[in-house]
């Protein structure tokens, strides 16, 4: 009683053969139980998300080639359109690109990526669950990509976890995509967390025959482009714990 319905018992419900309207009303049924628990009247609403804005560094300004030239062609070396999403720069960060973070109307965050070698790599500004890479999503899409990073989400129109690992929350978020969610995890030890989390959520997972040095979704699309790449993550896409586990332990055999 006054429990979360979580996405794992509701795949557990459907898998047993239950309805998704069935499962809806069961949800909302939750929600309200959880309300009366907490003394709330039934005007009262518990956003599943509690939003925290959040503010870019200071000093931050839109990138601009003519004022920030290094840092323009950092995104187009890494074969990113740097007028596909809106960048920032802030003197307070030299030296990095800003990423951030919007969550329906608000700035929830961001991300500030080295263009050089300081540590640690990225700086990151959050305080809410979240997934990059909504914006990227059209209505008539009917599968997206997961990836780690937000470069390769930008690379291919996906959503990126901001890592390496998928917490209940942001598992919520992409399950209301309403659509196939195939994890592309990075070509290195840190990316078998992600796999992980694909045998937890019952998602698929993609495993691209490319060669060691390319590391990561990113990394690919500067080799063979976006299109070419999309089209090789849905072909190698393996779904059932059985078949993901044994792809996994044959690419930790061959590389």
């Amino acid at each position: 009683m006054g429990g979360s319905f979580g996405i794992k018992f509701r795949r557990l419900l459907s898998w047993l053969g239950v309805g998704s309207t069935e499962i809806n009303a069961l949800k909302i049924q939750a929600l309200r139980e959880r309300s009366d628990s907490l003394g709330l009247d039934e005007s009262d609403t518990i956003p599943e998300i509690q939003i925290e804005p959040r503010e870019l560094p200071a000093e931050s300004e839109l990138l601009d080639s003519s004022k920030h030239a290094e840092c323009y062609e950092y995104l187009e070396r890494r074969s990113i359109d740097p007028n596909s999403y809106t960048y920032f720069v802030s003197s307070e960060l030299p030296r990095r690109i800003i990423v951030p973070f919007t969550h329906q109307q608000y700035l929830v965050g961001y991300t500030a990526r080295t263009i050089g070698t300081a540590k640690p790599k990225y700086i990151q500004s959050l305080g809410m669950p979240y997934i990059f890479g909504e914006v990227f999503q059209k209505p008539n899409w009917n599968w997206c990509p997961v990836v780690e990073g937000v470069f390769d989400a930008i690379s291919i129109g996906g959503v990126s976890v901001l890592g390496n690992e998928v917490s209940e929350a942001q598992a919520e978020l992409l399950d209301q995509l309403n659509r196939k969610i195939v994890v592309v995890p990075d070509q290195d030890s840190s990316g078998e967390s992600l796999v992980q989390a694909a045998l937890d959520y019952g998602w698929s997972v993609s495993f691209p025959d490319w060669p060691p040095d390319v590391k990561d979704v990113n990394d690919a699309v500067m080799r063979w482009g976006p299109l070419f790449v999309t089209r090789q993550i849905w072909q190698a896409r393996v779904t059932g714990t059985t078949q993901i586990k044994l792809r996994l332990k044959l690419n930790k055999k061959y590389n």
